[in-house]
């Protein structure tokens, strides 16, 4: 009985040790708690204070330069999160920690979030901090990115951070994965922190003007018959035409060897007045052979490209309308800080995205507006060259002839080099704007098949009062007697003599016709998307 009694005993002790235990242990743990949750009434212990952000909810700061903050459901920002760092004693802004706003389960599926976000908070120690929000910067969200990671350094200071264009250049980014980015300075004495997301890539168009080939062959033939004034049609040769016609008539009038001085002196006068008007006339010649320049331009087409006409060249002057695609070569943007500065590391070469696709308006076969869609990192970007993608161009005139790099960016590709400064959720948009069609060689040779100017005068330019006043002094050596036969003499040359010019194209082939243009000014626009 004494065993069983000390027994019972034992163990109403050890019972009331555990309860004695486990009252001390929901002590501890209430303390614990109230430790780490604070005072009773919410706000943060002594050297803690709590930051919040989006504390306007989303909407733009006042003065805030930017378009409206997205409201309501959107697909636009698949994945959201915030990095924060800390200034240390050197005054640099150290790593401190990271969190996930959110992101998608499966990155296959298309998640929309509500706007503006509830407000979301920190507690943290006393300090100067620096927040940074980040739309979209996952490799996941790319595809084809493998490994390579689109943000990077992000993990040791904020100035050493980078976001880096993804593997797929343009093509990559799509209306749900553009990149956003909002950063913010705070402590605690201004714990409430505006956060508005703004887009840092930016949506560029370049488009190629649509060439009439009427207006365009036009312009080449009146560049041929401007070639053919300067170097054909001058006052050499046709004070040359005139002075074969006017020698021997003169000379007999003047009853004087034609080696005379003053029958020289005489027919320098008479065809310094008469060249103008013979050059005009010829010139009015010159330009009623417009259709034969096109003609003998159509059958050099033919000649060379197996069979085109003229109709052929359009697909030559507008490629864009025809090609599928183009490589764009230029200095891009591809890395860009924390403080939205291009990061351009030295000897920076350039760069080519290939199979930049045609975009056209929708509902159009063969559209006038074709254009080219980029979207790059925001800052300063250089196009170099446009290489229209061959594989688009077809038909006899291109096939045949437009084969080599030189023909393709006389003709075809674009080489102007096109520069501006790109802003934030803003999209710019250029032309290239067809400005000349000409050659590049206007030399001549007298082998070719001349085309023949003829023209006459009126033989009315010549009175005996405009003689007298051409012959001057020359007057009085040559008498009255003399003055009313020389008049005779040149009236006639003019009635009866048809003035003759051969005058010769230049290389009318293809490989010779240079399309020349220009990039008009960038206009920008607020882009909502």
């Amino acid at each position: 009985m004494k065993t069983l009694k000390t027994y019972g005993q034992m163990m109403r002790r050890y019972a009331l040790w555990g309860m004695l235990l486990l009252v001390m242990l929901g002590l501890a743990g209430c303390d614990q708690a109230e430790q780490e949750a604070g005072p009773a009434d919410g706000t943060p212990h002594e050297g803690m204070f709590e930051v919040t952000f989006f504390a306007r909810g989303g909407e733009a700061p006042a003065g805030a330069e930017s378009r409206a903050a997205i409201s309501g459901p959107s697909d636009r920002v698949q994945t959201l999160v915030y990095i924060l760092y800390r200034k240390d004693a050197e005054g640099r802004y150290a790593y401190y920690k990271q969190a996930t706003v959110f992101r998608p389960d499966n990155y296959a599926v298309v998640e929309e979030h509500e706007w503006p976000l509830p407000a979301i908070r920190e507690t943290l120690p006393d300090g100067d901090y620096r927040v940074v929000f980040l739309g979209n910067l996952d490799a996941n969200l790319f595809e084809g990115q493998g490994q390579e990671a689109v943000l990077q350094n992000y993990g040791t200071y904020f100035d050493e951070a980078r976001m880096v264009m993804p593997a797929g250049g343009p093509l990559a980014f799509t209306d749900r994965n553009l990149f956003y980015f909002a950063s913010a300075d705070f402590n605690q004495d201004a714990p409430q922190v505006d956060i508005l997301l703004q887009r840092i890539v930016t949506r560029h168009e370049f488009q190629r003007e649509f060439v009439d080939v009427n207006s365009a062959l036009d312009m080449l033939v009146s560049n041929i018959f401007d070639s053919i004034r300067e170097q054909q049609l001058t006052t050499t040769v046709v004070g040359g035409l005139l002075h074969s016609a006017l020698l021997e008539p003169v000379a007999k009038a003047l009853l004087l060897d034609e080696s005379a001085l003053l029958v020289t002196q005489v027919v320098d006068a008479l065809v310094g007045f008469l060249t103008t008007p013979l050059i005009d006339a010829l010139d009015e010649a010159l330009l009623q052979n417009k259709v034969e320049v096109l003609t003998r331009l159509e059958n050099t087409l033919k000649t060379n490209g197996g069979g085109a006409d003229l109709l052929g060249l359009s697909n030559v002057l507008n490629p864009w309308a025809i090609s599928p695609g183009a490589d764009v070569t230029g200095y891009f943007v591809t890395e860009m800080d924390f403080d939205l500065q291009p990061v351009v590391a030295s000897g920076q070469v350039a760069r080519t995205w290939e199979d930049i696709p045609m975009s056209k308006q929708a509902g159009e076969e063969l559209s006038v507006e074709r254009y080219l869609t980029l979207i790059l990192l925001d800052g300063a970007n250089r196009i170099d060259k446009i290489d229209i993608k061959k594989e688009g161009l077809v038909g006899p005139l291109v096939d045949g002839v437009v084969d080599d790099a030189v023909l393709y960016g006389r003709l075809i590709n674009i080489e102007n080099d096109l520069s501006y400064e790109a802003q934030p959720n803003v999209a710019y948009h250029t032309n290239y704007a067809f400005l000349n069609l000409t050659l590049d060689n206007y030399g001549y040779s007298e082998e070719g098949d001349p085309l023949e100017l003829t023209a006459q005068l009126d033989s009315a330019l010549v009175t005996e009062e405009l003689l007298s006043s051409l012959l001057g002094d020359l007057g009085g050596l040559i008498g009255g007697v003399l003055l009313r036969p020389l008049l005779n003499a040149v009236t006639g040359v003019l009635q009866e003599t048809t003035f003759a010019l051969n005058v010769y194209l230049p290389d009318l082939g293809i490989q010779n016709i240079v399309v020349e243009g220009g990039w008009e000014p960038v206009t920008s626009s607020v882009d909502g998307q």
